[in-house]
This record gives C-alpha cells, sequence and structure tokens, in this order.
C-alpha cells in the first residue's frame, strides 16, 4: 500500500529533525521497498517517485523520494544479480560475496542463526515482514544506507573505480557527491 510508504517517509522525516532545527536542516529522504513482483509489469529494474507539479511536470524539490525496486528483476546487471542473489538459497551460487557469506553465516552458524531469528521476529512484529522476497522496508534510512553499500559493492565487483560509482550514484538518486564518497571510502 503506497500510503504505508507516505508514513515511513513522514516518520524518517520526524526522526530527521530536532526540535527548533530550521527546515533547511531536513534531509532528503529515501524510503526503498524491495517488492517480490514487477507491480507495475514495465519490466524495470526501479520505479522512481517524487512528487511533481501535475501542470508542468517540474518536481516540488522538497527532497523525498520513494524507490520501488523490483525484487522479480533478472536483468544482466549489478540489480539483477543482486535480485537474483535475494531468491537464491544457495550462497554458493550467489554474485555478492558479501551477500553470500553473510547468508552462509547466517545459515550455518549457530549464532547466526539466533540472529536470523530474532531479526524476522522483529520484522514480523513490525510489520514489515512480507515474505522473504517480497521485500522488507526496514529502518528507512538503515534500508538507504544498505541499499547504497549493495550498489558499491556490485559496482565494485563491475571493476568501477570509485570516482566512477560515486559519479553513477549521485547522479542516479539525487544525492551529493560527498555523500556518496562517504560511503564508498567507509567501505
Amino acid at each position: 500500500d503506497p500510503r504505508r510508504f507516505r508514513f515511513y517517509n513522514a516518520m524518517m522525516d520526524v526522526e530527521m529533525l530536532g526540535a527548533g532545527e530550521d527546515y533547511s536542516e531536513l534531509r532528503d529522504s529515501y524510503t526503498i521497498i524491495i517488492t517480490e513482483n514487477d507491480i507495475f509489469n514495465d519490466g524495470k529494474p526501479f520505479y522512481k517517485f517524487e512528487r511533481v507539479n501535475r501542470e508542468n511536470g517540474k518536481a516540488l524539490g522538497d527532497g523525498s523520494y520513494i524507490i520501488y525496486a523490483n525484487g522479480a528483476y533478472t536483468g544482466d546487471d549489478p540489480f539483477g544479480w543482486l535480485m537474483s542473489d535475494f531468491r537464491e538459497p544457495d550462497p554458493k551460487k550467489m554474485h555478492n560475496k558479501v551477500l553470500a557469506e553473510r547468508v552462509n553465516y547466517l545459515k550455518t552458524v549457530t549464532k547466526g542463526e539466533k540472529e536470523m531469528c530474532k531479526i524476522m521476529e522483529e520484522l514480523v512484529e513490525e510489520g514489515r515482514l512480507e515474505g522473504i522476497q517480497e521485500g522488507i522496508q526496514k529502518g528507512i534510512q538503515k534500508g538507504r544506507l544498505e541499499g547504497i553499500k549493495l550498489l558499491i559493492a556490485a559496482y565494485r565487483k563491475l571493476g568501477m573505480s570509485d570516482e566512477q560509482i560515486i559519479e553513477q550514484i549521485a547522479s542516479e538518486y539525487k544525492i551529493s557527491k560527498k555523500e556518496v564518497a562517504l560511503y564508498v571510502y567507509a567501505e
């Protein structure tokens, strides 16, 4: 339900801005939803939304974005490989080594099993678990950060330089190069 994601965006805004702070301090917010199916039936990996003036088509520029990621996407590109990894139960068959190692840990190590169960229970309690492949919109800002980290890892796997990665992500998601650089060089 799109209204649920509108609510998540609003909650994120409330958490970002402290009492008495000026609205200009409000950072851009991204809600990223990974859906099990291509809910718009256009075969695209992403569907990006922002508030737009219906009369002239110009963006409002309020810094609020919602991105639906098509979990059924199977393209031969970093996002297609990532979605394939999300559907793949065997970590040995995954493209992304970081994700494969984490999934292997969660599936095979006793502590990992407990951790995975705890995460799943929390997601169920919060009403954000809609099935393993339906997509998880967890911890709004954390989801954005994790998404960016996964993109960085995928782009690195393709052999892109840090500078190319910064350019690509900043341009595609309207994030400052400085902010993207913080994520890139933290990896």
